[in-house]
């Protein structure tokens, strides 16, 4: 039997990636081109964070950088039966944090702690069509 996967074209600085995201277990995925053993993909819910992520938008989300390391877009787990929070996290010269999951509301936050980090956005698509091993590339 085939493993499952998707095949997303047009990806890359240039436009001319392609990548392809294989299936596992728990709706997670990994992906060689990008470096991702262990990923989920997470669906923005709303326009928040428009138009930095747009709403409908499918992020592709490394969960082995579930910490804080960079400033970029995180998403973080709020706990069960709780949708994710999606958010653009920058550490400021003073050590806080501007975490801006709204952008009408930003906090300014002394620290994370308290916030369960579920991974990093590492690339962020509109659609991602289901495609099968005996299926021919389309671009």
């Amino acid at each position: 039997m085939t493993k499952p996967y998707f095949m997303l074209h047009g990806c890359g600085e240039n436009g001319d990636q392609t990548i392809r995201l294989e299936l596992g277990p728990r709706g997670e995925f990994s992906s060689k081109e990008l470096g991702i053993a262990r990923g989920q993909v997470v669906v923005a819910a709303d326009a928040a964070l428009e138009p930095t992520v747009l709403k409908g938008s499918k992020l592709l989300v490394d969960l082995d950088q579930a910490e804080f390391t960079v400033d970029d877009v995180y998403v973080f787990d709020r706990g069960p039966g709780v949708p994710f929070d999606i958010a653009e996290v920058k550490r400021l010269e003073d050590g806080s944090f501007l975490y801006v999951s709204d952008i009408e509301k930003p906090e300014h936050l002394a620290d994370l702690s308290g916030r369960h980090v579920l991974g990093r956005v590492v690339d962020c698509f509109i659609s991602i069509p289901m495609m099968r091993e005996d299926e021919p590339l389309i671009s």
